[in-house]
Parts: structure tokens; C-alpha cells; sequence
């Protein structure tokens, strides 16, 4: 799984880019190895930049799968996830993905704009 993180001090979040779509597995390690790190709080915020990311390959068993992961972490609490997107059918899966995650504490939100994200993910 390729991608580049970074924390942003002035939004308060931590800042995922991901080059491909990475297999469920490979997110669940990933999630449990950040959170055993110890170098941020386990409810920080996230935001995934997805926009080189063909999110088409999501489907419904895919997602109820990144659900139950995200259930298996409830020290997330309620931290905020915004994914940025840039085309039209990423923006349209990643609002299902949004729509079936509602039943979970953590609050999450698509966007195609990176400052809009930013200033979503900063609000309190």
C-alpha cells in the first residue's frame, strides 16, 4: 500500500494521500499500527486524499467491510474523516460509503475541494 501522511498543525488533522486503492486488509494493519504508535490521538482527525484513486472498484462488500473495520477501533470516538475526490463517480461512491457509515460515531464527509475539506475537518 503506497501513500504519504502528514499531520497539518494550522487544521489540526492528519493528512492520508493514497495513490491506488488499498486492499481492506492492508487499511485494517494500518489503522491498528497508527494507533499503537502512539504519535497522535487515537480520535485525530483524517482527511484521504483519494483523487488519484479510482474508487470504482468499491462495492458494497468492500464497504461493509471498511465498516466493520471501523468498528472494530471505537477509541476513534468521533473524529472527523473527510475523502477528497476529484471525478464525479468518486464523489458518488464515496457519498454511499458515507450514507451507510452513518450508524457509526465518527462523522465523515465527501468533498472535491481540498479547502473545504480543511475548513470542515478544522471545525469543532
Amino acid at each position: 500500500m503506497a501513500f504519504e501522511a502528514s499531520f497539518n498543525k494550522q487544521h489540526n488533522y492528519l493528512s492520508v494521500k493514497y495513490d491506488k486503492l488499498p486492499a481492506v486488509e492492508e487499511l485494517d494493519s494500518s489503522i491498528k499500527a497508527f494507533l499503537q504508535s502512539g504519535r497522535y490521538q487515537a480520535d485525530v482527525n483524517i482527511l484521504f486524499d483519494m483523487t488519484t484513486v479510482c474508487l470504482s472498484l468499491l462495492d458494497r462488500a468492500m464497504i461493509d467491510r471498511l465498516l466493520s473495520i471501523r468498528e472494530k477501533y471505537p477509541e476513534r470516538g468521533s473524529a472527523k474523516i473527510a475523502i477528497l475526490v476529484s471525478r464525479d463517480v468518486d464523489f458518488g461512491l464515496g457519498r454511499m460509503y458515507g450514507t451507510l457509515s452513518e450508524r457509526l460515531e465518527q462523522r465523515i464527509m465527501i468533498f472535491r475541494d481540498r479547502e473545504q475539506a480543511e475548513l470542515w475537518i478544522g471545525e469543532s
